[in-house]
Parts: C-alpha cells; sequence; structure tokens
C-alpha cells in the first residue's frame, strides 16, 4: 500500500515521499548542507543514505554550501579542491546530477561591495535519470534574491495543462481590490448609476454593473502582475550580472524594493484562493468537503423574491 511521508530529518532537511512499504518511489528533498566545511561529510552521508532506499525518482534541492568547480565562483575566497571533490563524489554515488538553469548562474552573494565581494553558486536541484525520463523538459530557475543573500529556485516540470483551466470561472471580489482608493470609486458610481422602479430588479442591476466594471478595472491592473515580476526579474537580472556591480547596488536595492511590493500583491491575490482548511482537511471528502458543499449551497439558494407589489413568489432559479 501507497503513503505519503512528510519527515523532518533535521532542522535543515525535510524529505517528502511517495512509499511502498519502507522503499521511497517518489522523493523530494529540501535540502541544506551543514555550513561548516568540517561537518559537510555528515550532510554527504545522509545523501547517501536516503539514496540507498530510493528506488524511484528523485528531487534534491536547496542550498548544498558547496560548488562542483571554481567556475561556479567569482571573488577571492578559497574553495578547497578536496571539499569540492568530496561534493561531486557523494553526487556520483547518490546517481544524482544538477538540471540545466535558466537565469544568472551565481546564486550566493556575499552583499560586500568592495574588494571583498564574493559570488558563488550554492543553490542546486539535482535529479536522478529515472526523474530525468520521466520529466525530460524538467528546468531550473535561477530567481531573484528578493533582498536575501541566496536567489530563490524555480524547479519546472513542463506538466500538461488541463483543460478545465481554460474554463471562465464566475465572479470574485478579491480582497486586494479593497485597498486600493480606486475601487471605492468605481463600486460608488457602478452603484448610483441605475434607477428602475422594482427595488430587485435596481439591486440587481447594480450588482452586475459593478462586477463588470470591476473585472474590466482588474485586467491592465492586477492581471498584469505576472509581466511586471517577469520585467523587473530581468532587470535585475541584468544589473547583477554587471561586473561593476558596486556602481549598480543601488538601482539593484530600488528593484528589488518594487519587486517586493509586487510579490506582496501577488501573494495576496493568491491567498484568497487557498482555501487553507480545505487543504488541511486532506482527503477525507465525506466527512469534510459534502457537508460544506451541501451548507454552501443552501446558503446560496434563493427560493424565491419579493415583487414590486410587495408579492412574494417561490421560484425555481436552478
Amino acid at each position: 500500500m501507497n503513503s505519503l511521508l512528510v519527515s523532518f530529518l533535521s532542522p535543515s532537511i525535510i524529505l517528502v515521499a511517495l512509499l511502498l512499504a519502507t522503499v521511497i518511489l517518489f522523493g523530494i528533498l529540501l535540502f541544506y548542507g551543514a555550513p561548516e566545511p568540517s561537518n559537510r561529510r555528515f550532510s554527504w552521508e545522509l545523501l547517501r543514505r536516503l539514496s540507498y532506499v530510493s528506488t524511484g525518482l528523485w528531487l534534491c534541492m536547496g542550498d548544498f554550501n558547496e560548488i562542483l568547480s571554481t567556475e561556479d565562483k567569482l571573488g577571492r575566497t578559497f574553495r578547497n579542491e578536496a571539499a569540492m571533490e568530496a561534493f561531486h563524489h557523494s553526487l556520483d554515488n547518490c546517481g544524482l546530477q544538477p538540471i540545466d538553469y535558466n537565469g544568472p548562474k551565481l546564486t550566493w552573494d556575499s552583499k560586500h561591495y568592495n574588494s571583498t565581494h564574493v559570488q558563488e553558486r550554492l543553490d542546486w536541484a539535482m535529479i536522478n535519470t529515472e526523474w530525468q525520463d520521466l520529466f525530460q523538459s524538467s528546468s531550473l530557475s535561477h530567481l531573484g534574491s528578493y533582498e536575501s543573500d541566496h536567489r530563490a529556485l524555480l524547479s519546472n516540470l513542463e506538466l500538461a495543462k488541463s483543460p478545465l483551466e481554460h474554463i471562465r470561472s464566475r465572479f470574485h471580489f478579491e480582497s486586494l481590490w479593497a485597498e486600493e482608493e480606486d475601487c471605492t470609486t468605481i463600486i460608488t458610481e457602478a452603484w448610483t448609476s441605475q434607477s428602475h422602479e422594482d427595488t430587485l430588479s435596481n439591486v440587481c442591476a447594480n450588482l452586475s454593473l459593478c462586477a463588470h466594471r470591476l473585472q474590466e478595472w482588474n485586467s491592465p491592473h492586477f492581471r498584469s502582475h505576472p509581466r511586471q515580476i517577469s520585467q523587473v526579474h530581468r532587470k535585475i537580472n541584468r544589473l547583477a550580472a554587471n561586473e561593476d556591480i558596486r556602481r549598480s547596488h543601488p538601482q539593484i536595492s530600488k528593484l528589488e524594493r518594487t519587486l517586493d511590493a509586487l510579490l506582496y500583491k501577488a501573494e495576496k491575490y493568491l491567498h484568497q484562493r487557498s482555501r487553507v482548511q480545505w487543504m488541511e482537511a486532506g482527503d477525507n471528502d465525506t466527512k469534510f468537503f459534502h457537508p460544506r458543499a451541501s451548507t454552501r449551497r443552501k446558503l446560496n439558494s434563493l427560493n424565491g423574491k419579493w415583487y414590486f407589489q410587495h408579492e412574494w413568489r417561490i421560484e425555481n432559479f436552478s
């Protein structure tokens, strides 16, 4: 019988795995290599032991605190050849290899913009042959640092899109809109522009107009966030690739603040859709999902409506 395991193997290593008995069929290891060179061998030993119980797909991703060659660094800091060789040897024993990346090569920055400035590729995503065979278009993106000294990593598995993604969803009021002054103006103007003798018809018309105008306003203001984030990413990467990074540091800092603001809005936009309690409830649909779906249906149902002559009529709105 298959089971899903999420295990904190140590304060710096998290394992997410699909198990058959005690054998890992599909494993994702979120890895942080020991920052002290003298302790790094223990990280490699744990990685080697985990590979022995894995017979399937394997992805290991995170900050390994080590480089594979001197080409993975820029700056004066000396790197021990034996330490790099031990990293190579560990990956060979585990059958792991780096995923091809997009973006700037070096993922860690000392943030010391003087003669001691150092950049290195310490963050990696490693896969085995089985993973590569299944996800042949796997790619790794080195994203922005977001005012951290490490770049974020994004692994793309190139999964096929579901046809359901193209189905237009019903109107939802986004909580992020409430923080914008334009939202209040749009609602006020839409709500006062309709005039019907029937109060209920007036309310329905106002709601419909509000929804329509908010969606029109939303498209250029909020749906463009992914494009804006991508543009700022590219600007930061171009400046970071500049050899004289000390001169471009003020521009990078300004762009990173802009990026943080855009990412905050994107995160809040997605948070409304997260349905945290649904995810926490797991797959127990009989005890959790069905009662809530039934309750929501009852709350959202209309059995009738009041007409202008104060007459209540029961009607079928389904």
